[in-house]
């Protein structure tokens, strides 16, 4: 069921004015879609004397334009928290 609404972010980069023109990276938003969210199993690990929390979540969206335009580089907005995109399956 396509019940949670989602938001999704392209990079985009630009040269600065500043530093010699180096290159900015940041984001825009490309749309917003509906989407099926499941929570998968999560891990905690010690890496580098750090707690490090993991959670797996997937998405599922319809073959919507603006989830057309997704790469690993996107990234997701979903109840005010940030998901890397780690993998995109395309189903026909």
């Amino acid at each position: 069921m396509m019940d949670r609404y989602i938001e999704l972010f392209n990079p985009t980069t630009a040269n600065s004015n500043v530093y010699g023109g180096a290159e900015v990276l940041s984001y825009t938003k490309t749309g917003s879609v509906w989407a099926h969210v499941v929570y998968k199993g999560g891990k905690v690990s010690e890496e580098g004397m750090q707690m490090q929390n993991n959670q797996t979540v997937e998405f599922y969206v319809r073959n919507a334009h603006p989830a057309n335009e997704l790469t690993v580089s996107s990234f997701i907005l979903f109840d005010n928290d940030k998901f890397n995109i780690h993998y995109i399956n395309a189903i026909d």
